[in-house]
């Protein structure tokens, strides 16, 4: 398939074309935001979440591979910290993907790690466009704060519901990071690599978990 030409179910995007205003639900806080496509009853979570979370990241190889044929400046510290921000992110889901006491908590997490990956692949594709780029740069884990909060958990037989807490926190974290940074650089294609993120972002943080 020619990678020029879009997808049938998922458009690539076409950055020379955005027009002013395009990112204003990210730089403009006050407009309300759209309602979730996705509600989730009392029947078969996991499977949802699963799909949710593909679906999330062949979106993202989508923009990758649009990305690569458009320029735009490099922000390569300002794109590493996004990149960094979702390492930690991944580590956590991570955490609850082992130490989830519940198919759902393990089902989240997995759907997490697998869509915030998938961006990040991305990220770091459009940084090596302008910049060589190592994997030391953006490593990072969960912070001592969290890995502490979830040990505790873990210890006391409430792991799932503080993990809860704590990815939803660390999607949050995650998102404002995105938008900090869709503000600063000037590339048409990297602020739609980082707009997509930012949606699918808050794809994740609609999930019910009650």
């Amino acid at each position: 398939m020619d990678p020029n030409q879009p997808h049938q179910d998922f458009p690539a995007p076409q950055p020379q074309q955005v027009q002013p205003g395009h990112y204003d639900f990210i730089t403009n806080p006050a407009k309300p935001g759209k309602k979730s496509l996705f509600s989730f009853g009392k029947g078969n979570k996991s499977g949802m979440l699963i799909i949710i979370a593909g679906g999330i990241g062949l979106f993202a190889l989508i923009l990758l591979v649009g990305s690569l044929f458009f320029g735009g400046g490099s922000n390569k510290d300002t794109l590493l910290g996004v990149a960094q921000k979702q390492s930690e992110v991944i580590a956590v889901a991570g955490i609850g993907a082992e130490d989830g006491g519940s198919n759902q908590a393990q089902s989240l997490a997995l759907a997490v790690q697998l869509s915030v990956t998938t961006e990040q692949q991305a990220l770091v594709a459009q940084i090596s466009k302008k910049d060589k780029v190592k994997p030391k740069e953006y490593a990072a884990g969960a912070s001592s704060e969290v890995t502490t909060q979830l040990e505790t958990a873990q210890r006391n037989g409430r792991f799932d519901e503080v993990f809860y807490n704590v990815i939803k926190q660390e999607l949050t974290e995650y998102q404002q990071v995105l938008k900090t940074a869709n503000a600063a650089v000037t590339s048409k294609s990297t602020k739609a690599v980082l707009a997509s993120d930012y949606e699918n972002v808050g794809i994740l943080l609609t999930i019910n978990t009650n």
